[in-house]
């Protein structure tokens, strides 16, 4: 019985490796084959029938070869091995979760992200505000942008636009806002998982996103503010 139970170990702990050793094998020989989108979906589906078979060939020779030479007394490196890829595994399974997107939910309440965007009259070229402007939250999934071009206000030599959104699921607390399209990137200190709501950050200056590089004008002219509000569930964005 422990026998059995060792080799039944140590096969679920080495499929899954089987598994994508075939699949891996599979895509390296048709990488280069080309073909259109049709061919690429038959291609991994060969790469998933490739990866089920060797994890099959995989466990049936070490069952027999374990079954067969696998003496009472060295039993014991073998169950060192399974608690190593048990652990090993875990390990694996914990990294993957935290990488994971964390879900926003608050009982009778939602998340409400509010940001500002501050821009020196001059970078808007006369155009509008809400026009030279527009951003999305790009940190994870979110319900709806709410522009509020209404809100628009002035400070001294200065314009700020609001804007709101409804995060759901959170990977990087992150915005991208697009000045005359050009694209910058706001990272946005916040919690992974907010317990309460905050108050508004101080005005952020922008970091580099992509192969656009920041004019030093923008960099110290365009500037963005945020909160998160948990909100009952009966309040909607005003």
């Amino acid at each position: 019985m422990e026998r059995t139970l060792t080799l039944g170990i140590a096969c679920l702990c080495l499929a899954p490796l089987f598994f994508w050793l075939g699949f891996g094998m599979v895509w390296w020989f048709t990488k280069d084959a080309g073909g259109g989108g049709e061919d690429r979906i038959a291609y991994g589906y060969f790469g998933v029938l490739g990866g089920l078979a060797l994890a099959g060939i995989g466990i049936a020779i070490l069952w027999y070869l374990s079954s067969r030479f696998l003496v009472l007394h060295s039993l014991r490196y073998l169950q060192i091995a399974d608690a190593i890829l048990i652990v090993g595994w875990l390990v694996y399974w914990a990294v993957n979760t935290a990488q994971e997107p964390q879900r926003l939910s608050y009982e009778g309440k939602w998340a409400a992200l509010e940001i500002e965007v501050k821009a020196a009259k001059p970078l808007l070229a006369g155009s509008d505000i809400a026009s030279a402007i527009s951003m999305d939250y790009i940190g994870g999934q979110n319900s709806g942008n709410f522009p509020r071009s209404e809100a628009v206000r002035k400070e001294g030599e200065f314009l700020i636009l609001p804007w709101a959104t409804a995060p759901m699921y959170v990977d990087k607390w992150q915005m991208r806002v697009f000045l005359h399209n050009k694209p910058l990137l706001f990272p946005l200190d916040l919690p992974r998982l907010p317990t309460q709501s905050t108050d508004w950050s101080s005005w952020i200056s922008p970091v580099q996103y992509q192969e656009y590089v920041i004019p030093a004008d923008v960099q110290q002219k365009l500037t963005l503010r945020y909160r998160l509000r948990l909100v009952p569930a009966t309040e909607n964005f005003h």
